[in-house]
This record gives C-alpha cells, sequence and structure tokens, in this order.
C-alpha cells in the first residue's frame, strides 16, 4: 500500500500521488469508479470538460480508471497513467474526451 491507502502501480495509486504534488488529497478514495462521486461529495468540480492536470475518471470496468490529463487537441486528450493495460506499466496515450469525466482538484 502507499501513502494514500491504495495499491503501488496502479491508476489510483498514480493520480493521488499527482493530486499530493499539488497539495490536495485523494486519500482513502478507493477504487477509481468513485473517484468522481468522492471528489464531488468533497467540494471539487467533476465535468465533461478536459483541462491540463485534471484527473481523468471513468467507471468503466470492474473498477473503474483514473488518469492525468497531460494535454488536450480538440475531441482528444493525452493522459498519463498506470495499469490500462492491467499490466501495471506506466502509459502515455491518446483517448477520445467523451471517454471520460473529469475531476478538477486544482483548477
Amino acid at each position: 500500500m502507499d501513502d494514500w491507502n491504495m495499491y503501488n502501480r496502479e491508476c489510483v495509486s498514480w493520480a493521488a500521488f499527482n493530486i499530493a504534488r499539488h497539495g490536495r488529497s485523494a486519500a482513502n478514495y478507493g477504487d477509481a469508479k468513485y473517484w468522481d462521486d468522492n471528489a464531488r461529495n468533497h467540494g471539487f468540480r467533476v465535468d465533461s470538460t478536459p483541462t491540463t492536470g485534471a484527473i481523468a475518471q471513468t467507471d468503466n470496468g470492474r473498477y473503474g480508471h483514473v488518469a492525468i490529463v497531460d494535454s488536450v487537441h480538440g475531441n482528444t486528450v493525452t493522459v498519463e497513467d498506470y495499469n490500462w493495460n492491467g499490466d501495471g506499466h506506466y502509459l502515455v496515450h491518446d483517448v477520445s474526451t467523451s471517454s471520460f469525466r473529469y475531476i478538477h482538484f486544482y483548477a
């Protein structure tokens, strides 16, 4: 377990680490599928508008997924994450903006 009570090399650990670097906390937010609800309950804006640094979140799959928005290019976002393919590896890749909702922890 990491400092945020999440498993290492998982998407949630990577996102929580980056949020903490900006002076915020997502500690104990649980599986990625709960992050949008938990963030909303803590007063953070959650919407369909990607911005650099926002957390991209989806409920898809068993646990959901979170990633960090690196950049926005029209209908595509470049995200950084861990475990996108279920292999525990870091990845930078492009996805459709409509694939996620966006949590604005520091915007």
